[in-house]
């Protein structure tokens, strides 16, 4: 039963994140699609770093054993301040997703690609974006 209540908690906030995005800060369909991208992207390369770091963990933990020849615990690895610091690690990563967006609507990820400007705006040589008229 308690997985239904987080599911149920987890559907609700998103509802609520959906509409406030969408009819409190006017945010399109498609705005809110890569803000949900970016946002999986950084926690799958949060997941990423957390294996990473847990491994780095255990690898150290038992080189401190074999070098010391003393008993070190396992225990002495705070997973919730690991997982606080992947997740960190994964936000940093991925340019911060949409935390990161260009005023004309390029991710950092496609500013570092050097992808081209969206269709309709155009560059001038000082760099700055301007509309067409």
């Amino acid at each position: 039963m308690p997985e239904v209540t987080v599911l149920v908690v987890v559907g609700l906030t998103s509802l609520a994140g959906y509409l406030l995005g969408a009819r409190r800060f006017g945010l399109s369909r498609p705005e809110l699609a890569a803000a949900v991208r970016a946002t999986l992207e950084a926690i799958g390369m949060a997941i990423v770093f957390f294996v990473a770091n847990l491994g780095l963990s255990a690898l150290a933990i038992v080189l401190a054993r074999t070098v010391t020849g003393r008993f070190v615990s396992a225990y002495s690895v705070d997973e919730l301040a690991l997982a606080v610091v992947s997740l960190l690690q994964g936000f940093c990563s991925t340019g911060g997703g949409v935390l990161a967006a260009e005023p004309d609507g390029r991710t950092a990820r496609e500013v570092r690609k050097g992808d081209s400007q969206p269709s309709g705006c155009h560059t001038d040589p000082g760099g700055r974006h301007e509309e067409p008229i």
